[in-house]
This record gives structure tokens, C-alpha cells and sequence, in this order.
């Protein structure tokens, strides 16, 4: 047998050996979704805390991602890494709020949940935290997403924002927070 025929039967068994190891990853764009609404409503003991659904409808950013990892898995993706992770305000949609800062003013987590926050037997996956709204540091693994990987895969599960707060219950205020994250799909 020579070299090359050899080279080139090692090359087909070490490529059919790795079938188990999962491929990609498949890359998200930049996915951002509205907590809208958020006020004092949603404080109670020094936390502010609200959540919104992420659906899988045509022109949803999440429901078009899931639908090209399927593509390039031509199956489920078998796990999900968080990539990066940010919070912004939507001024023109908030009032009495002119940063978050101003709210948001500790230990601030966002969270991928499987069902609303106030479901007490919500799964919740910390996506990522930090200190104030912008030191955020992206803490969600493949390992730590796996309890919702139905959820992700069907784009059923929502999206939290949630920080410690001086703010006081009753105050009048609003702030729609956009939440922008970025995803890897992988494949198996």
C-alpha cells in the first residue's frame, strides 16, 4: 500500500471517529428582544425584575436562527453557548429614566428562564451578570444551558433582566431595557 492510500484511509478513519463529537458552532447574529415596561412594579425587596417571551415567528431573530442551525445541523442543534451579552436603554420607549444606571444600580443578572418569572417552578439559566448594567460578563456554558435546551430549541423560554435597585416601590417611572445577546448552536 502506498503513502498516500494510507494517508488518505487514516484521514477517513480519524474523520469517522469524531462523529461524536458535536460540530459547529453555528453562529447567531446579534439577537435583541424589548423588556418592555419595566417599573416599579417589578421591584420588591431592593430587585427589580421582568421578563419577556422569545418566540420562533417568521422575522423574529431568534426563530430565524434556530431555523439555519437546523439547516446546517439538518437536525436539532444539541447545545446552545451564550457568546456575549448586553444591555442598552430604549429612551424613546421609557420615561422618568434617563440611563439605566439609574435604576439598575447593583448586582445585575440577565436570565433565560422557561417560563414567566413569576412561574415559581421556572428552570432559570443565569446568562449573564456583572456589576450595573454594562460590566456585564457573559457566565452561561453549553453545560449550564442544557436544562432548557427544549426550550431553546423551540424558541419557548423567556428573557430576564434583573438587578438590585434603589429605587422604591410606587415611584413613577418606565424603562424598556433591550437586551442584545449573541448565540452558538452546535451540532451533533
Amino acid at each position: 500500500m502506498n503513502r498516500t492510500v494510507m494517508l488518505a484511509a487514516l484521514s477517513v478513519f480519524l474523520v469517522a471517529g469524531c462523529d461524536s463529537d458535536p460540530l459547529g458552532p453555528v453562529a447567531s447574529p446579534v439577537i435583541t428582544l424589548t423588556v418592555n415596561s419595566m417599573n416599579a412594579s417589578d421591584i420588591e425587596a431592593g430587585i427589580i425584575d421582568k421578563d419577556e417571551n422569545i418566540s420562533t415567528e417568521t422575522g423574529n431573530p431568534w426563530g430565524e436562527f434556530i431555523r439555519q442551525a437546523e439547516g446546517v445541523c439538518a437536525a436539532d442543534p444539541v447545545a446552545f453557548e451564550v457568546t456575549s451579552a448586553s444591555l442598552a436603554l430604549d429612551a424613546g420607549g421609557s420615561s422618568g429614566v434617563e440611563a439605566l444606571d439609574e435604576v439598575l444600580t447593583g448586582s445585575t443578572r440577565v436570565i433565560f428562564r422557561s417560563t414567566q418569572g413569576s412561574d415559581a417552578d421556572a428552570t432559570q439559566v443565569e446568562i449573564a451578570s456583572g456589576t450595573g448594567p454594562s460590566a456585564l460578563v457573559v457566565t452561561a456554558t453549553r453545560t449550564a444551558l442544557t436544562p432548557l435546551l427544549e426550550r431553546l430549541q423551540g424558541g419557548d423560554f423567556h428573557v430576564a433582566v434583573q438587578g438590585e435597585t434603589t429605587r422604591q416601590e410606587g415611584e413613577d417611572f418606565s424603562m424598556d431595557v433591550l437586551v442584545s445577546f449573541t448565540v452558538a448552536a452546535f451540532c451533533e
